[in-house]
Parts: structure tokens; sequence; C-alpha cells
């Protein structure tokens, strides 16, 4: 067993390595580098981090050598998720903006060194919304949505039990859907997207920007006037301490998120939608928002049959994985 990963933890409860099938995910983000060795169901059995260089030759190299380093637990194959525009067919990553990458024929240069070893390639969303479908609904649902919240808002669609990526491979893009037409500038180039209201950076600015018109928080003691500092872990502290403040600014996110969502749930009568990116424990404070606002908003019929889920798995890597075993990619 190599050294320098952890030790598989449940190797015990398979009988070993030799009957067990796993599949390796990796999760590029603009930080790190997710890993996880997956079972055919979905449960993460070994995972590791490691940070993400930022010249894309390096990261091209330290996968080669991560990716080596996990074959002897015998997996199947590679799902690569990575934020952007991607061609999932041909492995291709024509635009990352998070990594600033652009036209990286990522599946093919891995694979040159790998040539045995089966590899997909898909956006993050994408895959976390496969994860959503496998290690959350068990499949017992086949049309959900998936939403990671984050800095922005990423989704993934599947319908009818299938990955929806639409023409291009980009379908999905609910964060950019248009929640106030003379709204904020979002960085897409568009006006008012819904993720401008809700993403980590505007939760932030929100703050700062109330606490600079004075306005009462134990943020600002939190921080020692470091408003720098305050981050939507603290926000979502704050929350819990009884900041009313913190609360208001999870209740206005809980609202946005609604009135779009109810937009989405009327259109595509989804049985789930899955909310992941380490927003759990501020659930208390956005999700009622959330469910009032929809309730107002989407069609009663349709409403009742959605259930509202919040995810702690690490979707995007579980759902990158578990990608490699379709035959038809």
């Amino acid at each position: 067993m190599p050294t320098n990963i952890p030790a598989l933890k449940s190797e015990a409860l398979y009988g070993g390595l030799g009957k067990l099938t796993m599949y390796l995910g990796i999760d590029i983000g603009g930080t790190n580098i997710h890993f996880a060795l997956v079972d055919r169901k979905g449960e993460i059995i070994n995972e590791k981090s490691v940070p993400t260089a930022k010249k894309v030759e390096k990261v091209l190299q330290l996968l080669v050598t991560e990716i080596k380093n996990f074959l002897p637990y015998r997996i199947k194959g590679v799902g690569i998720a990575v934020a952007g525009l991607v061609n999932q067919k041909k492995g291709i990553l024509y635009f990352s903006p998070n990594l600033s990458w652009k036209n990286v024929y990522l599946i093919q240069r891995i694979s040159k060194y790998l040539p045995n070893l089966k590899m997909v390639l898909e956006n993050d969303a994408n895959a976390a919304a496969w994860g959503a479908y496998n290690a959350v609904a068990k499949k017992k649902v086949k049309n959900l949505i998936c939403l990671t919240l984050g800095t922005g808002l990423g989704s993934g669609i599947v319908l009818n039990g299938e990955l929806y990526r639409g023409a291009n491979g980009t379908a999905g893009e609910i964060g950019h859907m248009t929640l106030y037409p003379d709204g904020l500038r979002c960085p897409c180039g568009n006006y008012g997207c819904v993720e401008r209201y809700i993403g980590a950076n505007y939760l932030v600015k929100q703050v700062v920007g109330q606490i600079r018109r004075k306005e009462h928080t134990m943020l600002t003691g939190m921080v020692v006037n470091d408003l720098k500092k305050i981050t939507p872990e603290l926000i979502t502290e704050a929350a819990n301490r009884g900041d009313k403040l913190a609360q208001q600014v999870w209740q206005s996110m809980g609202k946005n998120l609604g009135i779009i969502l109810a937009s989405v749930i009327n259109f595509l009568n989804p049985e789930m939608v899955v909310f992941t990116g380490g927003i759990s424990g501020a659930k208390k404070f956005f999700l009622p928002a959330l469910e009032e606002t929809i309730k107002k908003r989407a069609f009663p019929e349709i409403r009742k049959k959605v259930k509202l889920v919040i995810s702690e798995k690490s979707l995007g890597v579980i759902g990158a994985a578990l990608l490699t075993q379709n035959t038809d990619i």
C-alpha cells in the first residue's frame, strides 16, 4: 500500500482490496484538488486533498503522480470535475474562470502517461448533480436538481435518470438566471444574476456594507474591526449566537434563491432539489425563507412533489468518480 495517501479506512469491511470495485474522483478547485476513492454506491472510502498549483503543467504533473499513487487500489476509472466549459466526449477543458485555463486537452495529456485507464472529464456542477443522484437520492428519484452554493451558484440537472448537459454541455446555469434586471453587474457580463445575490462574496459585502452604515453586529468584535476577515462561516457562527444582522443576511439569501428556484421548479417539475457546498450550518436561517418563498411562487401541485435536501457529502468528487461507470462516455 502506498505510504503517501491515507490508509483505506474500510478495507476490513470489504474483505480486502481485490474484492472492492472502486473509482477515483478528482475535483479540481482554485485552491485545492480533492481526490477520493469511491465505491459503486457512492460512498467515499478514502480521500485526500493537495494544494492546486498555479500553472497548468504543474497541475497535470501532480494529477499523473497522484493517480499513480492510487493505482494499487485497482480503480476501474478516473473522473475529473472542474469548474468551466468542458467537452465531455473529447475530454477538453475549453475555459475555466477559476483556474484561468483555456483549451486544455486534459484527458489526452494525462492518458499519455496512463494509457490503459478509463478517464472522463465533467463540469463540476454536473458532477455534483450526478453525485446527488447516486449518493443522496440513491436513484430513487429520476428528476433532480443539485445546487452548489459557494463563491457563486453551481447547478446541475438530472432528468429521467440521466445527466442533462444541453446542446454543448453547459445546461443548468441557474446561477446566471436574472433575478433583478437592473441589478448588480455579474462577471459573466449580465446584470442581476442570482448568484450575485446569494454567493459567498455577496454575503460578505452585504455584511460589511451594513457595518459601515453603523449597523450593530457582534461580527465587528469577532474580527477585531478587521472587516477583511469576515467570511460566510463567521456570519453563520454569529447567526447561531443570535446576531440579528447575520440572521437577516441568511434570510435574504434564502428569499432570493427561493424566487429563482420557484421558477425552476415550475419549469422542470423535479422530485428533489439537493443543496451542497458547505452551507449546512446556516440552514436554519435560510431554509425557512427559501421554503416560504417557494410556497408563495410555485404551483402547489408541483412544489408539493419536490423534496428539499441539504447534503454535507462531497458530491462533486463522488459524481466525477461514478461517471466512469457509464459506458457511453
